[in-house]
């Protein structure tokens, strides 16, 4: 689901900077932004997908293969101690952090969502769904990270550095709005903003020069005339 919608946002720019010649058959970038859109369609469509998402971590927590709740009463205890962290160490500690704290919100708002709609939550599809989109933001960046971090270890931090902190800062920008949502739906009264003021404190950042990372990472891409970690 991330890539291929990835792929339709490369396509859909490709196209706008052709211009007119975009929308002509005779350049390769009309053909990609038509191949570009059945990736959303078939093996199942991912309006679909991010519903089984959600669907497949509550079926496996109710089976006791994974233990949302705890996860949850865990992170209750957590915030009630006001000291909430996410992960720590390695050469992109910030980044990681926001990683750990995405999960978190996640956990939170998958209770909060049980918690409310109980065994109907599948049939709340704008919940699941939001559910979903945490899900896959936060496994693409996490694997991204990873990544990240064995290039570093080769010696390629700063080229990879720069990818890490836009990507996790795209993340943290959909945790926190698909989060919002969440609260907005489960909540009421009082208990929205208590559920909101728990996502400030999840999902806050210090914003990154964007930027200036994005014109490094096109930097490199021209100089090699290729992608380029």
């Amino acid at each position: 689901m991330y890539l291929s919608e990835a792929l339709d946002y490369v396509v859909d720019e490709g196209v706008q900077i052709h211009g007119g010649y975009g929308f002509h058959q005779d350049y390769a970038v009309e053909r990609a932004y038509r191949d570009a859109r059945i990736n959303r369609i078939f093996e199942g469509t991912n309006e679909i997908n991010r519903l089984l998402v959600t669907g497949m971590l509550l079926k496996r927590s109710n089976q006791g293969r994974l233990n949302l709740l705890g996860a949850v009463q865990n992170l209750m205890l957590e915030l009630a101690t006001g000291s909430v962290s996410g992960s720590s160490g390695g050469p992109f500690p910030a980044q990681r952090d926001m990683v750990g704290r995405a999960k978190k919100a996640m956990v939170a708002m998958a209770g909060l969502a049980y918690q409310t709609f109980k065994t109907e939550l599948e049939k709340q599809q704008e919940v699941t769904a939001a559910l979903g989109d945490m899900v896959i933001e936060i496994y693409a960046v996490e694997s991204a990270l990873i990544r990240a971090e064995k290039l570093s270890a080769a010696g390629r931090g700063q080229t990879i550095g720069d990818i890490i902190t836009v990507l996790a800062q795209a993340m943290m920008t959909v945790v926190d709005e698909r989060a919002k949502l969440i609260v907005g739906a489960c909540a009421e009264g009082a208990d929205v903003e208590q559920h909101s003021k728990t996502v400030a404190k999840l999902t806050r950042f210090t914003p990154a020069n964007l930027p200036a990372a994005r014109d490094r990472i096109a930097a490199r891409v021209l100089e090699a005339e290729k992608y380029i970690f």
